[in-house]
């Protein structure tokens, strides 16, 4: 291959590999932003606008399902001839419904993790785009899959944790702080300051490809279609609200049969998750 054609492979080489190193830092900023941002706002929004009915339905039922088991334990004592022993009763249903208990909790957690978020100072669409933008330009020359220098050298590790932790904080000031910074610490390095890191940059890039699709059709990105509709989100709400009302309903009946079962004075137990 004479000089003409080694250039022009080294061309397209160099090409191929600044093509490379673009695609996998907006990969990584689309991945970022998903489950820094997006995500945890669709959880906020469907949580407060929903999540508190599924929540009240999801403890009603369980409720519901005790008093079933209750109302079986004392007919099965009673079958037996035996006295229902209430406080035996009710401790073998305190074990029987732990996991119950558990998923609750657990439900209640995200509701008040979610009316913490939405307290927090919303973004302004030009702040979201600043941050956004102002991080991918960090991840081209900082991100340590694009630039193998910033693992082995301390300095640029030390600014890229900072970047990081501005990113997470959605700090748009700090991050545009770092730029400079990275500026300075970029001319200062010249090519001590960075090395691009290609191996294997074809299959990175398809492993976030593979993690962004799969991020998108799950909970909590698959709400978004569901609180884009107006309408969609109040037939979901009056769903819950009409859930609510048939297991309160039912759950009235079972505590007047078992209460007509244990007889006049027998004893009636009214449960409550306490949280």
């Amino acid at each position: 291959m004479n000089e003409l054609g080694m250039n022009e492979e080294w061309t397209k080489a160099k090409m191929r590999e600044g093509y490379l190193r673009e695609k996998c830092a907006e990969e990584v900023e689309e991945y970022m932003h998903l489950t820094t941002c997006v995500g945890p706002n669709l959880k906020t929004q469907y949580m407060l606008c929903i999540g508190q009915l599924e929540y009240r339905v999801f403890q009603l039922k369980t409720d519901v399902a005790r008093w079933q088991r209750r109302f079986t334990l004392r007919q099965q004592a009673l079958n037996r001839g035996e006295t229902p022993n209430l406080v035996q009763i009710e401790a073998q249903l305190d074990e029987e419904f732990q996991d119950y208990l558990r998923q609750v909790k657990e439900h209640l957690v995200a509701i008040k993790a979610a009316a913490q978020h939405a307290s927090m100072a919303r973004l302004s669409d030009e702040e979201t785009s600043a941050i956004r933008v102002n991080y991918l330009k960090a991840v081209k020359r900082l991100h340590p899959d694009i630039n193998a220098k910033t693992s082995e050298n301390e300095i640029l590790m030390d600014l890229w944790d900072r970047v990081m932790r501005a990113y997470r904080a959605f700090d748009v000031e700090k991050l545009e702080e770092l730029e400079v910074t990275l500026n300075y610490v970029m001319t200062e390095l010249g090519e001590e300051g960075f090395a691009p890191n290609i191996d294997n940059i074809d299959e990175k890039i398809k492993k976030l490809e593979k993690a962004i699709e799969q991020i998108i059709t799950t909970v909590p990105y698959t709400y978004g279609e569901l609180l884009k509709d107006p309408g969609a989100v109040e037939a979901k709400k009056q769903e819950l609200k009409n859930e609510l009302e048939e297991y309160r309903t039912y759950r009235k009946n079972l505590e007047e049969t078992l209460e007509k079962l244990t007889g006049e004075g027998g004893g009636r137990f009214t449960w409550q998750i306490i949280l």
